[in-house]
């Protein structure tokens, strides 16, 4: 509860900081960018604490207070956290918010393979981007297709740490978010199974 309060104070500073459009107090400003400096690394002190519970209710906290700034730290540090239910709850966010997935290849491990890199170029190419559309947080499922329901066979679903990509007769893939907080795996071609690619998703 400690930590929960605290972060709705932190939250409401910041989101209620009135941003002054005339002269600046330099020496002021210094002093608010050190204060927020200060504070952001603190809550990312709360989300590597030894508490789990404490890191997952302030995780809560900064993801659904409004602020941009509270919210990338929440995901980008729950991403590597030791915990994983917190990095499967950053995992979902980080997905679930995004209007595309991106997908790179890793070409520099297949440089050798004339095959490969053909049958690459042919299909999406090393680098590729899949719109995502409804989201179903019952399922955690993102649907690659227009639908009023969890597309099967043209979806994401992650589960834990996991994300399947599938997109039946073009691309299928398993992803799993690593204590880097890196989400890599491979990519099939569904027409060519015999290659397999080691690609991750980027969080950009």
């Amino acid at each position: 509860m400690k930590t929960v309060l605290l972060m709705l104070t932190v939250a409401g500073l910041i989101v209620g900081t009135p941003v002054m459009a005339q002269s600046v107090d330099v020496e002021a400003l210094k002093k608010k960018l050190t204060e927020r400096g200060d504070q952001y690394a603190q809550l990312k002190e709360i989300l590597e604490e030894a508490d789990p519970e404490g890191a997952l209710a302030a995780f809560d906290v900064m993801v659904e207070s409004g602020n941009k700034s509270l919210y990338e730290i929440a995901v980008s540090s729950a991403l590597s956290a030791t915990d994983t239910r917190l990095r499967a709850r950053a995992l979902w966010e980080a997905i679930s918010r995004r209007d595309h997935l991106i997908i790179e290849v890793d070409t520099e491990a297949i440089k050798n393979q004339d095959e490969a890199n053909k049958t690459l170029n042919e299909w999406h190419g090393a680098q590729q981007a899949w719109p995502l559309h409804e989201r179903f947080l019952d399922t955690q499922c993102i649907n690659l297709h227009r639908s009023k329901r969890c597309y099967i066979g043209r979806q994401v679903t992650v589960s834990g740490i996991k994300l399947d990509f599938t997109y039946t007769g073009e691309i299928s893939d398993t992803f799993v978010l690593q204590p880097s907080g890196e989400l890599v795996g491979t990519i099939v071609n569904p027409r060519l199974q015999s290659i397999i690619y080691p690609a991750r998703i980027v969080f950009r």
